[in-house]
């Protein structure tokens, strides 16, 4: 395999190759063959994924810009592209491209293993080929670690891909210095967090508790402030006691440390705003979501923010086992979480980022709050046909036998097999 060179025409036996062809012209150095199955998958990557998936979707989004120049330099990384790609259409309980889907996951595996024994060819080094392979073995991995996430079998299967890319980002001197191991990195950092936090349990990297090493190629785009939040969370996932209300109160509600912001360079924290949460401590009786809309007139990165801010006071209260002040209960919170997922309108851009919060608080609903678990429901089953991603009902499974549990006064010791977010 060559590195991007000048571009060279996609050999495309279907009717989308003349339109794939134009659109991604440039990004491949070596020619290869997509059925007709693979060019639609390939079409809705770029047109529906890409753009879909993550918040951020602006030019440097890297779902397109780092991903798909990779899949265009590596047969077994498009293969992990394409195998994603088909996972987005599930749609009335079943997956319309399963076949594909299926084919295109061994396909990949088989592939992955095979750059693995490159790793260990005497004279890899010296070809040029040991750095573009461990990028093309990280891609996969990271894109395999989607599909399975996104195919929602609940079964851990994502657990192999996440153990794999943790063990080779524990070595860094076999990092490259470049965008695309920096979006990468940041892919498997926020998965890692993910994980963690749907199976209450430490991350398997310590990013997040170590801080930012000089080692680190994504310096040179983060302020110290980036990763406050997610910080916070994973020393909380690590039994970490001396976290508390107050330091999550006073992040500052950046987000840009979801991975589709990774090659944005980071703003100053003072650009960021930061709501007044004395009404949560102050206010004897449940407080209407309406005062911030009164007091702020909130964007929906706010409201996300003070979303994921009520989200880390949740999961700080389900990891401990002391008692907390009856104002600042698990519910009360979980009734205010319900209002903000409300208050953020259908089709905005941070929709994709909802599954994470709701993930955490939505357990805590109790039999009294009817209307707001028929609510969540209501936008989880939205979510997945506006996505055509499986997840989001597997999610919806996953709070009804929890509630379930809850109502009937059983304590609901399964943390869940799905990646919450």
């Amino acid at each position: 395999m060559r590195r991007r060179g000048p571009g060279k025409a996609l050999a495309m036996n279907s009717p989308h190759g003349v339109a794939l062809t134009s659109r991604i012209s440039g990004l491949s150095a070596w020619p290869f063959e997509l059925n007709a199955t693979e060019s639609v998958l390939l079409d809705r990557y770029i047109q529906r994924f890409s753009n879909t998936y993550p918040a951020f979707s602006g030019p440097t989004n890297p779902f397109l810009t780092v991903l798909l120049p990779l899949a265009m330099q590596c047969r077994v990384v498009l293969d992990s592209l394409l195998a994603l790609s088909a996972v987005q259409s599930w749609e009335n309980g079943s997956f319309g491209m399963g076949a594909a889907m299926l084919r295109l996951r061994q396909k990949a595996l088989g592939g992955c293993r095979q750059l693995l024994s490159q790793l260990d060819m005497p004279g890899v080094e010296l070809k040029g080929m040991h750095n573009q392979t461990i990028i093309s073995v990280f891609a996969s991995c990271m894109l395999l670690l989607l599909f399975e996430k996104l195919a929602g079998e609940g079964q851990e299967n994502w657990s192999p891909h996440l153990s794999f890319i943790a063990q080779l980002c524990s070595q860094p001197l076999l990092w490259p210095v470049d965008k695309e191991f920096d979006f990468l990195l940041s892919l498997f950092w926020y998965n890692d967090l993910v994980r963690s936090t749907s199976l209450q349990a430490p991350t398997l990297s310590d990013f997040y508790l170590t801080g930012i090493s000089a080692q680190i190629s994504l310096d040179r785009l983060s302020s110290p402030g980036r990763f406050a939040f997610p910080c916070l969370i994973a020393r909380i996932s690590s039994g970490d006691p001396t976290v508390t209300d107050a330091e999550i109160s006073a992040w500052d509600g950046r987000l840009d440390w979801f991975p589709s912001f990774a090659l944005v360079a980071s703003e100053n924290a003072e650009t960021y705003f930061h709501w007044d949460n004395l009404y949560l401590a102050m206010d004897p009786h449940f407080h209407r979501v309406e005062h911030l809309i009164n007091t702020y007139n909130p964007t929906d990165q706010m409201i996300m923010s003070e979303l994921y801010r009520i989200a880390g006071m949740v999961y700080r209260r389900q990891r401990e086992s002391m008692w907390i002040n009856q104002d600042l209960s698990k519910n009360r919170l979980a009734l205010w979480a319900v209002q903000l997922v409300q208050l953020l309108p259908e089709g905005s851009p941070y929709e994709s980022t909802l599954l994470w919060p709701i993930g955490i608080v939505a357990k805590e609903l109790t039999l009294l709050d009817g209307s707001q678990r028929a609510y969540i429901l209501l936008r989880l089953n939205t979510l997945e046909r506006q996505f055509h991603m499986k997840h989001f009902s597997c999610v919806v499974d996953m709070l009804l036998n929890s509630w379930s549990a809850s109502d009937a006064g059983i304590a609901n010791t399964t943390n869940s097999t799905i990646l919450l977010g």
